[in-house]
């Protein structure tokens, strides 16, 4: 009998993901971690949904900076402007933080509506591209697992072992406009 992958032909570079990131038996997962890594909807509202109460995105840092070298998954040159944007969805009752997300965007790809946000998003960037009702998919890179420990400083604050993470991009136009990665608590491995 084949072993059936659910994941094969969704992430479209997996085999170039990060080398630091470890595998995930996708066996041992839960539903909720499985579901997590293949929606293509918007996190928040699927976590709100799950846990039955508001999430907020508590952002912390978002910077304009140039890009030190050309970027593939953005298809964009060095010195081209992006936004960078850290953030935490943390519950509003629980004040429990749900999951921690990196994002590069690159505002001149995005409907004016929506450019003009990028500065104060209180949203989550799904959020702000359904409010904007811009017309966009999102492209599922890669996943895997890694220690908190490895997450940027001010994003550590998930409490497992290790989180699972995946990265993708938002297509927007044709063009890819967000590179997003999201890492949530991993309950089982």
């Amino acid at each position: 009998m084949e072993i059936f992958d659910p994941l094969a032909q969704i992430f479209i570079a997996q085999d170039q993901r990060p080398r630091h990131l470890e595998d995930v038996n996708l066996r041992t997962l839960d539903p909720v971690e499985r579901a997590l890594l293949v929606i293509d909807g918007t996190v928040t509202r699927f976590l709100e949904a799950y846990r039955m109460e508001p999430i907020d995105v508590v952002t912390l840092g978002q910077t304009e900076e140039s890009l030190k070298k050309d970027h593939k998954w953005l298809e964009l040159s060095q010195g081209h402007k992006v936004v960078s944007r850290r953030v935490l969805l943390r519950g509003r009752h629980s004040d429990r933080v749900y999951a921690s997300a990196a994002s590069l965007v690159d505002p001149e790809r995005l409907k004016e509506a929506v450019k003009d946000k990028i500065g104060n998003m209180p949203k989550g960037l799904g959020r702000m591209l359904l409010s904007g009702r811009t017309e966009q998919y999102r492209e599922l890179l890669w996943y895997g697992k890694e220690p908190p420990t490895d997450l940027p400083g001010d994003m550590r604050t998930l409490s497992s072992e290790y989180c699972l993470m995946r990265t993708y991009r938002i297509i927007v136009q044709g063009k890819p406009a967000m590179m997003i990665t999201e890492w949530f608590e991993l309950s089982g491995q």
